[in-house]
């Protein structure tokens, strides 16, 4: 996986499962410190391969800035459901203070 990222920089890698996702974010001890909750906690989300659904945009968004992708599938999600979403989000009015672009 390295060598293709290496290979192809403007690619970006496709992450399939959880514990891939774990992995990225820096392991299990990393994680807990960045959601604030005990490295079991995280483990268990890698063991059972499921992410409380009250981290996926969280995590998601996480995940996109470092680089990576996500398959919908990770959060039960079909392909047609994330392209649903990104055409809401494009139409949709920015719920983000004008204040907040402002300073940007």
């Amino acid at each position: 996986m390295s060598l293709a990222v290496s290979i192809l920089p403007d690619m970006r890698v496709t992450l399939q499962t959880i514990p891939e996702i774990i992995d990225v974010l820096g392991g299990p001890a990393e994680v807990s410190r960045w959601a604030g909750m005990r490295p079991s906690a995280v483990c268990n989300w890698g063991a059972r391969n499921e992410l409380p659904p009250a981290w996926h945009i969280k995590i998601w968004i996480e995940v996109l800035s470092r680089g990576y992708d996500l398959d919908p599938k990770v959060f039960g999600l079909e392909p047609e459901d994330l392209e649903k979403l990104r055409l809401h989000m494009r139409s949709a009015p920015s719920s983000v203070p004008r204040e907040v672009h402002a300073a940007e």
